[in-house]
């Protein structure tokens, strides 16, 4: 439903879903969160960018930690497709009872 309503959450981990008292998950810390602007087509521009946790986001996403060149820079923004992938790593760890990536110096 939040992608419905033209929202990237852009952060999605493990930390973030909470269980509430029916044992219904549920998608909190929307902090990071960007509201998409439809432009025409396929295109959209994001009113915030930030980085997010690492061990959760998608391959793509990752590609603007590794500049490929100083003059030309990199600008990769979350889109829905890059929440499911986090939400897919966040089912591993919740099947997988474990910390993913735990070698990962981090802040979870």
């Amino acid at each position: 439903i939040v992608h419905s309503q033209f929202v990237v959450h852009g952060d999605l981990s493990g930390s973030n879903v909470l269980i509430d008292g029916y044992g219904r998950a549920c998608i909190s810390d929307f902090g990071l969160s960007m509201l998409l602007t439809e432009l025409g087509g396929q295109t959209y521009a994001a009113s915030r960018h930030a980085a997010g946790a690492l061990r959760w986001t998608a391959p793509e996403l990752l590609a603007h930690w590794v500049p490929k060149d100083k003059e030309d820079p990199l600008y990769v923004f979350p889109t829905p497709q890059s929440d499911v992938y986090s939400f897919g790593m966040v089912m591993l760890q919740v099947c997988l009872t474990t910390v993913l990536f735990s070698c990962i110096d981090g802040s979870e």
